[in-house]
């Protein structure tokens, strides 16, 4: 598989099998008001005191009138960080103001950006087969804003393909990494790997082998929602792009009960168990699907469950070896104050000469 090297100010991540897993935070002004942004900053401080911070975040922001979170993640956490460019161009009518697009891109790459969320397979005629075919026909956010533009200004496919040159010099100068979004993505499990969907997934491969041919990284994220039964034949899939891939979860459910990172958790390592090489987890709130604006304990706790499931699939994977003395948190020798005397863990090294005098008389 190819391997990605994502910079950060403070720590580069190469994504990719079989590197470790990692995981993933978002984060996002929703308007234009100071008290969207100043709740946004608070919860990118909290995170940055974390003991383990995130090895990745995207700024997932819909304004940017008060300040550029990406900055004060790069400044604070120096992870690499992600960033949907054209999230901030949208202007009342409904359509992508080129010129604004790619300024806002070039800002980013200056600012230390590590990659970008491009959503390059929205076309007519793929709009019109998911339109036919599905009861939803849309899951992606990114996907929707690119098509309205894409009716409001009589366009065939994503603005991105006018300034595909453009995008690939600033990847090339800023050392960026592309992430193909997953514009047709399931919204629901019997859409998984439909006709739009596995259309879209052809498209990646065109798009992926493009992007490399003229030296850029790039991933895909995708999925979202894919009964279990279906996830043999989607690993199959994407073996073949063999590019490092995010799944946004929460996959195997389509109901919803305020325990969306747990699902998404369990989803991820039953992925990881039948075979699939995925690259990040993507870490989701509790109530992701739920609606609102999550506070900065529900991220944490969907950061934490990610970060379990991240660990598992590693040990699992054999990605890193487990030092023994990760087994238990104390040295040999030690004991917690949780067992004290009766360390089960411990109990074989402090009574090795007496346990094996025992074996050996009751042996003869």
């Amino acid at each position: 598989m190819k391997q990605i090297r994502l910079k950060g100010k403070k720590k580069n991540i190469i994504i990719g099998y079989p590197n470790p897993i990692v995981v993933n935070v978002n984060i996002g002004v929703s308007n234009e008001s100071l008290n969207s942004y100043n709740l946004e900053r608070e919860k990118i401080l909290q995170l940055a005191k974390l003991e383990s911070t995130p090895d990745l975040m995207m700024d997932l922001s819909l304004n940017h009138t008060n300040g550029y979170l990406y900055d004060l993640i790069i400044n604070e956490i120096g992870c690499p960080v992600g960033y949907i460019p054209h999230y901030t161009c949208k202007k009342n009518n409904g359509r992508i103001e080129l010129n604004s697009l790619l300024d806002t891109m070039y800002q980013a790459a200056e600012s230390g950006i590590a990659w970008f969320v491009l959503h390059l397979t929205p076309n007519r005629s793929l709009v019109k087969l998911a339109i036919e075919k599905r009861i939803y026909p849309f899951a992606s956010r990114s996907a929707v804003i690119e098509i309205e533009d894409m009716i409001k200004s009589g366009r065939e496919e994503s603005i991105y393909w006018e300034i595909i040159d453009e995008i690939v010099t600033i990847c090339n100068k800023y050392s960026i990494a592309i992430s193909l979004g997953a514009a047709f993505r399931p919204g629901i499990m019997m859409d998984a790997l439909d006709e739009v969907h596995i259309a879209e997934l052809e498209r990646y491969r065109e798009i992926t082998d493009y992007f490399q041919t003229k030296g850029v990284s790039c991933f895909i994220e995708g999925m979202g929602h894919c009964n279990v039964a279906q996830i043999l034949k989607f690993n199959t899939i994407l073996d073949h792009l063999n590019v490092p891939f995010m799944p946004l979860g929460p996959l195997f459910t389509d109901s919803f009960n305020k325990d969306d990172h747990i699902i998404n958790a369990m989803s991820f390592y039953t992925g990881i168990v039948l075979g699939g090489k995925y690259s990040v987890i993507n870490s989701i709130t509790p109530s992701e699907h739920s609606g609102g604006i999550p506070d900065i304990n529900e991220i944490i706790t969907g950061y934490n469950a990610a970060k379990t499931c991240a660990r598992l699939c590693n040990e699992f994977q054999k990605c890193r070896q487990t030092e023994i003395n990760n087994i238990c948190l104390n040295k040999l020798g030690e004991s917690c104050s949780r067992c004290m005397n009766i360390c089960p863990n411990q109990f074989y090294f402090k009574n090795k000469e007496q346990i094996e005098s025992w074996i050996n008389l009751n042996s003869k």
